[in-house]
């Protein structure tokens, strides 16, 4: 007898029940990843092999394993001539001033991070990953810097939220040139990801601008690496240079090895490393109450910028008691003579102004027009006046048409002004 279609549609519906499906689905992705195009990630990192030159841990997260790296320097470790514990000097709220921070309250070193970051490629943009995020941070007994390291493109997101993690409790972070690049960077790192970056909102004090204003006169230029070496005494031994970077990064990737991406890690901490033993010295040489010695001109523009006039005052004046330092002697003649002006202490003004013109290392325009701005609106002296509106056009450089113009109509009516006399 043959079936019933009831019958023949009650078999089928038997055959096909879910276990079944399940079973074939299964059957069918094991005979299509017969050959895995990529390895599984211990195999990648046995190939590639970081953590057998830098000590660190894998840290999971839901967006595949993240390399940790950690570097701690107790209070007593010698970096060139300082040592971490100088940190622990800071006190006040001079570097909140500094910064222009929002909170103008006491700087709390153990809620600031000081960071770096490697990259890609200094084009910046969304084509530039930061594969590595350096973090310092202070901890009872020392200095710490933790690294969080890509060691793959697609764990970038992992080591972005592991970042924030860490980044949640601190409220200041302290970088170099951080404001321009790597805070920016990183600000865009976190939008591909549809993330807000947890530096966001926080104080930020960037040392790369302070610094140039500190050392820009005694230093051939003000990279961080020269102001270790000029200023800290740390010279860095086998350091790779930043250009080759990228390249070693890119050749880890591609399985050739974890030599020298290692040392990526190792300048990476130098650079955090200097930076917090940076910022206290910054903070000594720049704050009110310091006795900076040859330091005293740079000082006394910090000091200006941010209101401290009586402080920049005597800044200057111990510099220019020293008697020395030649054209940067006369610069500071300058300032002082400006702050005076500003004051309406006229006589020390002009003191200062002769003072300049008296020394022949280097031509200043600036006191023969402020003196003979003094002579003819303050002093009535139309003769000296004159005097020295020409002595200005004599020194004035070719090129400087402007000033000169300038020159030539206050010649003419300072010499209206004497016809008229007589």
């Amino acid at each position: 007898m043959s079936k019933s279609l009831r019958d023949r549609l009650r078999e089928l519906d038997q055959e096909q029940k879910p276990g079944d499906i399940h079973r074939r689905l299964e059957r069918v992705y094991r005979q299509g990843n017969r050959n895995k195009t990529f390895p599984d990630e211990t195999v990648i990192r046995d190939a590639r092999g970081i953590h057998e030159f830098v000590d660190g841990n894998y840290e999971n997260t839901s967006f595949g394993d993240v390399f940790v790296a950690r570097q701690h320097y107790p209070w007593n470790y010698e970096h060139g001539n300082q040592t971490p514990e100088i940190i622990n000097s800071i006190a006040g709220n001079w570097l909140n001033r500094l910064g222009n921070f929002s909170d103008q309250s006491d700087f709390d070193v153990g809620k600031t991070l000081f960071i770096d970051t490697e990259t890609t490629g200094l084009a910046g943009g969304s084509g530039t990953l930061a594969f590595m995020i350096g973090i310092g941070f202070i901890e009872q007994d020392g200095f710490t810097v933790q690294q969080y390291f890509a060691d793959a493109f697609n764990c970038e997101e992992g080591m972005l939220d592991l970042v924030a993690d860490f980044v949640e409790p601190y409220t200041t972070i302290v970088s170099f040139n951080g404001k321009t690049y790597d805070l920016p960077l990183l600000s865009t790192r976190y939008i591909l990801k549809r993330r807000t970056s947890p530096f966001d909102g926080l104080d930020h004090l960037d040392l790369l601008h302070i610094a140039r204003q500190i050392w820009g006169y005694q230093l051939d230029n003000c990279r961080l690496q020269t102001i270790e070496q000029e200023v800290l005494d740390f010279k860095r031994a086998e350091d790779l240079p930043g250009s080759a970077v990228p390249q070693a990064y890119f050749k880890f990737l591609q399985g050739r090895g974890a030599d020298p991406l290692y040392r990526v890690f190792e300048h990476n901490a130098h650079d955090i490393l200097t930076l917090g033993i940076l910022l206290p010295l910054v903070w000594e040489i720049t704050r009110p109450d310091s006795q900076a010695g040859n330091l005293q001109l740079s000082r006394s523009k910090i000091l200006l910028r941010h209101g401290e006039r009586t402080a920049a005052r005597q800044a200057l004046e111990i510099f220019i008691a020293a008697e020395k330092y030649g054209q940067l002697k006369q610069r500071g003649c300058l300032e002082l003579a400006r702050i005076y002006k500003q004051d309406g202490l006229w006589d020390e003004a002009c003191h200062f102004w002769k003072a300049v013109i008296s020394t022949s290392k280097v031509f200043f325009l600036e006191p023969y027009v402020e003196l003979a701005k003094f002579y003819e609106h303050k002093n009535r002296d139309w003769d000296q006046a004159l005097e020295l509106t020409l002595a200005g056009i004599s020194g004035l450089s070719t090129g400087r048409d402007r000033e000169m113009r300038e020159l030539i109509h206050r010649k003419t009516r300072l010499k209206t002004k004497i016809r008229r006399k007589l």
